[in-house]
């Protein structure tokens, strides 16, 4: 049996909270080198698609965790949804975005997805767009050449005028933040990520500033900074307001090294 282990309590409940009121969103964290899937489950779950992406994979810890993530998320919309995971289909818009099949009678749950190293984040709401982003902060990153590539000007002042021990943090929560909204409008790198600014000064409230070039307003979205796990900056945006914002943390119960049913 798989344990959810909230990040906000010690109590450990044997299935996740999966119903979603409007204005809710459940944000899930896994380790997906904990969350070992033996092939033969995954292979009984994912689509044939999902299948030929693992095995493209060449390095096999690559291909677990990418197994083990895609396994997780159809087990989560499995609940939210009441389908079996299996039978879960997924449309995909012009620059990727994923989203499910609309199948009658069931309130749309929009969800996305995140990686980074063996850290997957799941996002998940009911009729709200939504992107999440998680980044593991990296020491060897060249953080100037990339803030001077891809920031705006107002954002790279911000980052440099920070003391130089904090730059490095700020510089991801910033990445993060960008790449959420991304996800959450379903443009991809097709509107550029200096076209709009956020906050990411430390202690600063998570927020859209301004969006240059677009109809869209900051006002028309909620952006939150996830302290997730330590060494990772992460961040959600969803369009309109978030009600409740519900973290949980996957676990695998002591000893096991399966999921369950």
């Amino acid at each position: 049996m798989a344990a959810w282990v909230s990040e906000n309590s010690v109590e450990i409940q044997h299935g996740p909270p999966c119903y979603l009121l409007a204005g809710d969103v459940h944000v899930w964290c896994c380790d997906t080198d904990e969350a070992f899937v033996q092939e033969q489950e995954w292979r009984s779950v994912l689509s044939a698609d999902e299948c030929q992406r693992a095995w493209r994979f060449h390095f096999a810890r690559d291909r677990e965790r990418f197994a083990a993530s895609r396994f997780l998320l159809r087990r989560l919309l499995s609940e939210y949804t009441s389908i079996p995971a299996r039978d879960l289909k997924f449309n995909y818009a012009k620059h990727g975005k994923p989203s499910l099949e609309h199948f009658g009678g069931i309130e749309q749950v929009c969800f996305n997805v995140s990686h980074s190293d063996a850290i997957a984040v799941f996002a998940f709401a009911r009729c709200q767009e939504l992107g999440i982003d998680v980044e593991r902060i990296r020491p060897e990153t060249p953080i100037e050449d990339l803030a001077q590539r891809f920031f705006s000007p107002a954002e790279q002042q911000t980052l440099f005028e920070l003391p130089e021990e904090a730059q490095r943090s700020a510089f991801f929560q910033c990445w993060a933040r960008k790449e959420a909204f991304l996800k959450a409008r379903g443009d991809g790198l097709s509107f550029p990520l200096d076209q709009f600014d956020v906050s990411l000064a430390p202690g600063e409230e998570a927020r859209i500033l301004t969006i240059r070039g677009s109809d869209s307003s900051p006002c028309c979205w909620s952006m939150r900074s996830l302290d997730i796990i330590a060494g990772y900056a992460a961040a959600l945006v969803v369009q309109g307001k978030i009600h409740s914002l519900l973290t949980r943390r996957w676990s695998p119960m002591p000893g096991s090294r399966n999921w369950g049913r």
